[in-house]
């Protein structure tokens, strides 16, 4: 595997915070409730980027906020194959539509997986991109499958690696979120 070292992902790791050991149960766009994830003891974690979990889309040089797109739940399983945890994870994305009015049949929703060590170097990164059609209410989901083969030294070892899923944002969506407390995915 090669290894890619991204010192403004990293830090944008430590500035952000990770949602390193719950997960959202809850529609997409509605109250959320909590729950604990079941982690395998030997498996990597996948981990939602908090501050990245949530991308606001505003009508052109306006604030008016246009479309909302979401990163949902991470679910997987892993297994173990000549020195690498083979983990299949699938990735929940929704949409809506702000206003009825937006004249738009589908969102692109660009996205990224990142592998971290024990050590929280990030070891690769892939980014990728999810289209979601909209309902005639202006609602719409999607779900991604990825396959992600992480050598590492020891069975035992690969709980301390994480996967790190997250919403590709442009500086002010990052801004944005931060700023606001009351969106769905605020720390």
């Amino acid at each position: 595997m090669k290894r890619f070292l991204l010192p403004a992902f990293a830090a944008l790791l430590l500035l952000t915070g990770c949602d390193m050991g719950r997960q959202l149960s809850h529609s997409m766009f509605g109250t959320a409730t909590e729950k604990e994830i079941i982690q395998m003891p030997d498996c990597p974690r996948p981990v939602k980027l908090t501050d990245a979990g949530y991308m606001p889309v505003f009508a052109e040089g306006g604030t008016d906020l246009s479309l909302e797109g979401k990163l949902g739940v991470i679910t997987g399983t892993c297994a173990f194959d000549k020195g690498a945890a083979v983990m299949e994870i699938k990735v929940s994305f929704a949409a809506r539509k702000a206003k009825p009015e937006v004249d738009i049949k589908k969102m692109k929703l660009p996205y990224f997986i990142a592998i971290l060590s024990p050590g929280q170097e990030v070891l690769q990164r892939q980014g990728f991109s999810t289209k979601i059609g909209f309902d005639n209410n202006g609602y719409g989901a999607s779900e991604e499958e990825h396959t992600l083969r992480i050598p590492v030294p020891s069975k035992e070892a690969a709980g301390g690696y994480n996967v790190v899923v997250g919403l590709e944002l442009s500086p002010d969506q990052l801004a944005y979120n931060r700023k606001r407390k009351d969106h769905p995915d605020a720390h």
